[in-house]
């Protein structure tokens, strides 16, 4: 009878363990997307900037070989990241997909000129550096116009400030959310032992020695939670990836390591501080607490 009963005591505390687990593992991943995205608004903001192209139209009628010769000089100024050469041909089926195929029936000769695309490297990236960088591409031989969306830069950098704000303040939500989350699910798993914390009260074991297996199980919990969080958190960065192959170009596997310390941290730190507290207050309660 005595082993059934143990059995049966057994799987609570194992399934009080695993459901705690699973509490804490979630709230740490819910926290660790909201980190990764506020470490990473540094290098989301790069990856858009260096997505607002330069385009260079050149001259009706400019030779492939001496368009490509001008994509190669462009190409070695130490402000640009990369070029794309665009010929009349691709321009015209780019132009007969939007426009479509009777448009240009109308002319004899494609009026799409070659051009140039030129991504400009993240530092180089301010309204000043991109219309100084206009007028000198502007004055090569082979350049008839610059088209250079400076004014979307402005508005690119206005919405990322507001986007982090915001997401600062989601996260500092998360925290205390994840703090009083965690700390409802330690309290729980350590209130159910509150009788046997209270034996050992009465054969005068004192409190360091009582919270001492109970601070250690709450710090092998939070650390295993932290692991379970950073490995889903990887694991749903490598399932975007698959329709947005540039996700871990923008979240380096640095950002995401960062990120899995800041989670192990916060949940040991947290998991300790709350097991530390709820075992002191445990420990000075009266008796008819317990039965509360």
């Amino acid at each position: 009878m005595s082993h059934k009963k143990n059995k049966v005591l057994r799987r609570r505390l194992a399934g009080s363990y695993l459901s705690s687990l699973i509490s804490i593992s979630l709230v740490l991943l819910l926290m660790g997307a909201v980190l990764l995205v506020v470490l990473g608004t540094g290098s989301i903001q790069d990856y858009l900037r260096e997505n607002i192209h330069m385009t260079l139209v050149l001259k009706q009628g400019t030779p492939a070989r001496d368009a490509v010769a001008c994509q190669r000089r462009i190409e070695a100024k130490p402000y640009v990241k990369s070029t794309s050469y665009i010929s009349v041909q691709q321009g015209t089926e780019e132009m007969a997909r939007l426009l479509g195929e009777d448009f240009l029936e109308s002319f004899e000769e494609s009026p799409v000129p070659s051009s140039i695309e030129v991504a400009i490297k993240a530092e180089w990236m301010s309204r000043d550096n991109l219309e100084q960088i206009a007028r000198e591409l502007s004055r090569e031989p082979l350049v008839e116009e610059v088209g250079c969306r400076a004014t979307m830069l402005d508005t690119l950098s206005e919405a990322i400030r507001r986007w982090a704000l915001v997401l600062l303040s989601v996260m500092l939500l998360m925290l205390f959310i994840s703090v009083v989350l965690i700390s409802s699910t330690v309290r729980l798993s350590i209130y159910s032992n509150r009788f046997s914390i209270r034996t050992m009260e009465l054969v005068g074991a004192p409190e360091s020695f009582i919270a001492r297996p109970y601070v250690r199980r709450s710090a092998g919990q939070g650390l295993l939670a932290a692991l379970i969080a950073s490995g889903l958190l990887l694991l749903i960065l490598k399932l975007v990836e698959k329709g947005f192959p540039q996700i871990f170009q923008i979240f380096g596997l640095r950002l995401i390591c960062m990120c899995a310390g800041i989670l192990a941290i916060a949940g040991v730190t947290v998991c300790v501080l709350c097991a530390r507290s709820i075992t002191r207050k445990l420990v000075r309660m009266d008796q008819n607490e317990l039965y509360g």
